[in-house]
């Protein structure tokens, strides 16, 4: 068995261990905002992808699988489904588990019930006391991320620095409070079900890798030593990114958008992510047709592929915008005589 990456002493024994606070990103990922375990239903946009995967887990209804996708799911989509999404197996021990256990609880006991169910229309920061609370809650975040998806653009050296003081936060606080960090919170109002509108995993603009935790958004130094500046969906401002990023700090600053703002930012995450896999479809779209046909699509044939892909009815049985929507939709136009 492997040594656990965080102690480096005990084997690895647990399993199910979420890189990511379950408690937070669990009503983004269950079906109606519902805080029961695995009933997630996700449409994975992470750029990282060139198409929008849909997932859900184990023990989602088959009417909320049915309802969302307008048909049963596929025998590929049943599989996937026994894995836990945001979840290792065999990287951490049982003893090290507890450990984020604790770092956890504080944040979920004293922090969340001061942000969630409260509505901050008109309200653009939040400070709380709770410094290290803070900083250690989203820190562990970040390693944990760093060390389960090898996606995520972070050092080797900021990853073993992260561990070093997550090891023992009381003593390594000046060290812990050195780190740039930047956390923004998106106020999720108007009912459970408004969470499954929220992201879940890494998300880039620009270069710029920052995590997208249900209603947080973590913007970090993968250097360990600065965040560069990037609008990142327009959370951020060029004259305020100094201004909520913590560094030293006495009391520690989210920066927050209303519920108004928080859909808007939503709003510029899909669309970047649209944009990105038509981009990419048109391309593999001429590909295919200079392979077949010898020559570029004329204007009818592109249009054709272009308003299928968008609007055509006929292939609703596969979710829109994923790898099989795109396939069954280049094979029809292919077979057209234009």
């Amino acid at each position: 068995m492997e040594i656990c990456k965080f102690c480096q002493e005990n084997p690895a024994d647990k399993k199910n261990t979420h890189y990511l606070t379950d408690a937070i990103i669990r009503s983004s990922l269950n079906e109606n905002g519902s805080n029961v375990r695995e009933k997630g239903v996700m449409f994975n946009i992470s750029t990282s992808r060139n198409d929008i995967e849909f997932r859900f887990q184990r023990a989602t209804s088959q009417k909320a699988i049915t309802e969302i996708l307008g048909r049963e799911p596929l025998e590929s989509e049943i599989e996937n489904a026994l894995s836990v999404p945001f979840s290792v197996d065999y990287v951490f021990c049982s003893k090290c588990e507890d450990r984020f256990t604790a770092i956890e609880k504080q944040f979920l006991d004293n922090i969340i019930p001061k942000l969630r169910g409260r509505d901050f229309t008109g309200i653009s920061e939040i400070v709380f006391e709770e410094v290290l609370e803070i900083r250690a809650f989203f820190l562990l975040q970040v390693y944990r991320m760093g060390i389960s998806d090898p996606s995520l653009k972070i050092s080797h050296e900021f990853l073993a620095h992260l561990r070093q003081v997550l090891l023992d936060v009381e003593h390594h606080s000046p060290e812990l409070m050195a780190i740039p960090l930047n956390v923004t919170y998106l106020s999720t109002t108007g009912g459970d079900v408004e969470y499954t509108h929220n992201k879940v995993g890494i998300i880039t603009e620009d270069g710029l890798d920052a995590i997208a935790m249900n209603d947080f958004v973590i913007q970090f130094p993968a250097d360990g030593q600065n965040i560069p500046f990037v609008s990142l969906f327009g959370i951020n401002n060029a004259e305020t990114i100094g201004h909520f990023t913590n560094i030293n700090e006495a009391r520690f600053q989210f920066k927050v958008f209303d519920d108004a703002g928080r859909k808007g930012i939503n709003a510029n995450m899909t669309q970047l992510k649209v944009n990105q896999m038509l981009s990419n479809y048109k391309e593999r779209f001429i590909q295919e047709y200079q392979k077949k046909n010898g020559r570029n699509p004329s204007l009818l044939a592109f249009q054709n592929f272009i308003t299928n892909l968008l609007f055509g009815k006929q292939f609703n049985d596969s979710p829109k915008y994923s790898e099989e929507h795109f396939q069954r939709v280049m094979e029809y136009v292919l077979s057209k005589k234009y």
